[in-house]
């Protein structure tokens, strides 16, 4: 597994690039340690469109113990409740402890909310999307985190995501991200990208480049070369620029082009 990461100043959000990892060390069969309660409303945590991971400081916060774990994690490793709860996280699941110990303890120690975006590739490829929000109430570390598998070809879940405008908007709106795809039919912007430039959708915004002539002095031979880009026969191109919103907020965004040619 290789795992870099990133911190991202202006919307205080910390992102984890991890590649090659393998899903069969994520869970390590770990004798029981410690008997902790029952999760209260088990059956209204169950319903929370997202997963909810509970977990006891141990030892000052350099371990956890596991109170309760969402259904991704169950399902994915084909396991029940009884076969995780009460077992430190750094011997039943090395490879989360490993990317998520050191969110998890500044969480405890400082009691402020942790925002993570992670993202998984597979062979270079990005194939799934987590949301992760980290927060400590109660003794307890809260891990709240929403999956977006990318992967068209293995899962039907892509699809369902990229045609439930609600979904998008408020997995934009967590990401910061935005984009220029179709729905219902014709290419527009999406809400995410009002979120980015801080203001509402205006009548010509589906006809006039709004985010690219927000760029500022210094990248406006960038955008020209993006452009030039698009016409070609190029299916990807990545590039960082650098945007003022119309408050005067300086951003910085990371562009990310795929074409598709028919």
């Amino acid at each position: 597994m290789k795992m870099y990461k990133d911190y991202r100043r202006l919307e205080n959000i910390d992102e984890l690039r991890i590649y090659d990892i393998n899903e069969k060390e994520l869970y390590n069969p770990t004798p029981l340690e410690f008997h902790v309660d029952e999760v209260p409303y088990p059956q209204l945590i169950s319903n929370i469109p997202m997963d909810v991971n509970i977990l006891i400081p141990h030892n000052d916060g350099n371990d956890f113990i596991i109170k309760s774990a969402g259904n991704f994690i169950l399902n994915r490793g084909n396991l029940q409740l009884d076969d995780v709860r009460g077992r430190l996280l750094s011997k039943i699941s090395p490879v989360f402890y490993e990317i998520f110990h050191e969110y998890l303890h500044e969480a405890y120690k400082s009691q402020e909310t942790k925002v993570i975006h992670v993202f998984y590739y597979g062979v270079e490829k990005l194939s799934k999307i987590t949301i992760v929000k980290i927060l400590y109430e109660m003794n307890r570390i809260f891990v709240f985190a929403d999956h977006i598998n990318t992967d068209k070809g293995t899962s039907d879940e892509f699809e369902k995501i990229q045609y439930a405008e609600d979904k998008v908007n408020m997995m934009e709106y967590f990401t910061q991200t935005g984009s220029y795809r179709r729905i219902d039919g014709k290419y527009t912007w999406t809400q995410g990208i009002y979120n980015i430039i801080n203001r509402p959708r205006e009548d010509y915004d589906d006809y006039h480049n709004i985010v690219f002539d927000l760029a500022i002095p210094e990248d406006k031979e960038l955008i020209e070369k993006i452009l030039k880009i698009m016409d070609t026969d190029t299916t990807h191109h990545e590039d960082l620029i650098r945007i003022k919103t119309e408050d005067g907020t300086l951003k910085y965004l990371e562009i990310n082009l795929y074409s598709n040619f028919d």
